[in-house]
């Protein structure tokens, strides 16, 4: 028994040196864009005026540079309602100055979850980098949560952590969390501006959109909503509801039934608690021109529409929601 013990600790030594040094080397750089988030946020928070959550829509179609005052873009791919209400939670007290919060309502929003889906492992990071608790309990004790080298170590790769060439994240982006600094998906779908080439992006966001979604979601994403605004209007901060545009394409092919809840829903809330939706659906200001892919902006778009939104922010009412 002795000696196997001994020729155990043997076999685990090495392991255990390469994951000292494994999460040594991944803590010391942002590595992600969750990471490199948090440590941009940092440096601005005492300035951040306007704060904007929200998915992929918003992480790549809201300029905070364009909003008129000091913005900072918290979204990020895949973020569902429970980790924007829960980065919520975690900030609030940290952004002294904060007067806005910029809510993106996706089509899909109302109808997911984040550990429903194929990219339930995002909420690993979350756990890791913010702290913040799994919706679904039984992954609050996977490893996963505790290490970077199970976290995201395979996203780095093995090579680059051994030879410490791990990328700072933070090089994505500008200081206020925007993707200036970082140029669009190489043409995306959209690389020729076809028709063509849109509609397959449709196709296929909409397939995977469409696989996550469950009305049965509704109830407790709009409790969610409910809960930051009236946590939000205690402390005397706006909350504006938005839903980004989309190419006709993407948009043609929404399950009616499905919109047709998510503008209930919405209209709902907006009313019963005095808030602002601004839904640009199908807004014929923008073209097959402004989208990289068929549910998201490129940079000339994302610069057209973060414009549009300050002004109507400025403005008060809503858009007439064209569709």
């Amino acid at each position: 028994m002795k000696r196997l013990i001994l020729a155990l600790l043997a076999l685990a030594a090495p392991f255990a040196a390469f994951l000292g040094v494994s999460e040594y080397r991944l803590t010391r750089v942002p590595a992600t864009q969750l990471a490199a988030k948090k440590v941009l946020l940092a440096r601005q928070q005492a300035a951040v005026e306007v704060l904007v959550l929200g998915s992929s829509h918003a992480e790549s179609g809201i300029l905070p540079a364009e909003l008129g005052a000091p913005a900072f873009n918290l979204a990020g791919p895949g973020q569902t309602l429970y980790y924007d209400r829960a980065l919520l939670d975690k900030l609030q007290r940290r952004l002294p100055a904060l007067k806005l919060v910029i809510l993106p309502v996706s089509f899909f929003s109302l109808e997911s979850q984040l550990d429903e889906g194929p990219e339930r492992w995002r909420g690993y990071y979350y756990q890791y980098e913010w702290g913040l608790p799994h919706r679904d309990w039984h992954l609050a004790w996977h490893v996963r949560n505790y290490s970077a080298y199970f976290c995201y170590g395979q996203e780095i790769g093995l090579r680059n952590i051994l030879r410490g060439r791990i990328r700072d994240a933070t090089a994505d982006f500008d200081a206020w969390g925007g993707w200036t600094n970082r140029p669009p998906p190489p043409g995306g779908f959209n690389a020729d501006g076809s028709p063509a080439e849109l509609s397959a992006s449709a196709r296929v966001a909409l397939q995977r959109h469409h696989s996550r979604m469950k009305p049965e979601h509704i109830p407790r994403n709009t409790q969610l909503i409910e809960a930051m605004a009236r946590q939000l209007q205690r402390q005397g901060i706006r909350l504006v509801l938005v839903t980004l545009p989309v190419a006709q394409a993407y948009s043609d092919g929404m399950n009616a039934a499905a919109y047709q809840r998510m503008q209930a829903a919405l209209r709902q809330l907006a009313a019963r608690h005095g808030l602002t939706w601004l839904n640009y659906t199908g807004d014929r200001r923008f073209t097959d021109a402004d989208f990289w892919d068929a549910d998201h902006l490129n940079l000339a778009g994302a610069q057209k529409f973060s414009r549009l939104l300050r002004d109507d922010l400025a403005a008060g009412p809503p858009p007439t929601p064209r569709r």
